[in-house]
């Protein structure tokens, strides 16, 4: 009942779980999913799956293996379709109003942060998520990509819901010039401001566009945003409208008595 009177941002979960956090490979069905009151909405699929023969972008995972995910607890949901390698799952969807229900078996699935691909002379590079490497990552990518002399980049975070504030701000140093703070996030409780400026004396010699959807959300709203201000062209459908950041408390080794070591209060700490 406490939640009813916080934001939806807060919430408790298991250390190493969230999707931010996964390894750059994973063993499951290669898809990306948000929450419903009545399962697991299907967003994306892992181009590295092979499973966008049977499941699509829309479907809605109502049942695994005979359980109905609307009987059982959110944080429970996702571990229904983990497991080992070679393990099978029955997933019952539903698809425009019919159901359908498909056996599928467990693999590894390829899950780096992000993806290079080159057109031409146009670079593209899709980030699926702002976790601790990548801003790394990212950059050996766009390195990669300038060594071929690119004169278009294309900057993808659709379906991208965030992640760490540092990941984006590395990111963008690579492309803002202004003197101004490109960022500024604003403590409630601490009543104080931390901004975050570029570093660059000169723009890329190419063009950026940024592609974003209606899942795309905090840091890729930042991301988007801030380029947009350094006049490149954003295109996609409105974003998801995220303007407030969270940090994580192991609340567990806080509070030992009421919960388990690893468990981890994601609370709201201002915009």
């Amino acid at each position: 009942q406490l939640y009813q009177y916080l934001d939806p941002y807060t919430f408790l979960y298991q250390a190493d779980t969230r999707a931010i956090d996964q390894e750059d490979k994973y063993v499951g069905l290669g898809i990306t999913v948000n929450q419903l009151p009545e399962g697991l909405l299907v967003v994306d699929i892992n181009l590295n799956s092979a499973i966008d023969e049977y499941l699509y972008v829309g479907d809605l995972i109502v049942s695994v293996d005979g359980i109905y995910l609307a009987e059982v607890e959110f944080d429970e949901r996702v571990p229904l379709i983990r497991g080992e390698v070679g393990e099978k799952k029955v997933i019952g969807i539903k698809r425009m109003g019919e159901s359908h229900q498909f056996e599928f078996t467990l693999a590894d699935i390829n899950n780096e942060s992000v993806t290079k691909k080159l057109f031409d002379n146009v670079g593209y590079l899709y980030i699926n998520r702002f976790g601790p490497d990548t801003a790394t990552k990212f950059n050996q990518e766009l390195k990669s990509l300038e060594n071929e002399n690119i004169t278009e980049l294309i900057i993808d975070v659709r379906n991208d819901g965030g992640g760490y504030l540092d990941a984006v701000v590395a990111i963008l140093r690579n492309f803002i010039v202004k003197n101004d703070p490109f960022l500024t996030i604003y403590n409630v409780k601490a009543e104080n401001k931390r901004t975050y400026s570029p570093v660059l004396n000169e723009k890329k010699p190419y063009h950026i566009t940024v592609l974003v959807n209606e899942n795309s959300a905090s840091a890729s709203e930042v991301l988007a945003e801030a380029l947009k201000q350094e006049g490149y062209d954003v295109f996609g459908t409105v974003t998801y409208g995220k303007d407030v950041y969270q940090a994580g408390y192991l609340i567990g080794q806080m509070y030992p008595d009421l919960f388990a070591s690893d468990i981890v209060l994601n609370v709201t700490l201002g915009y």
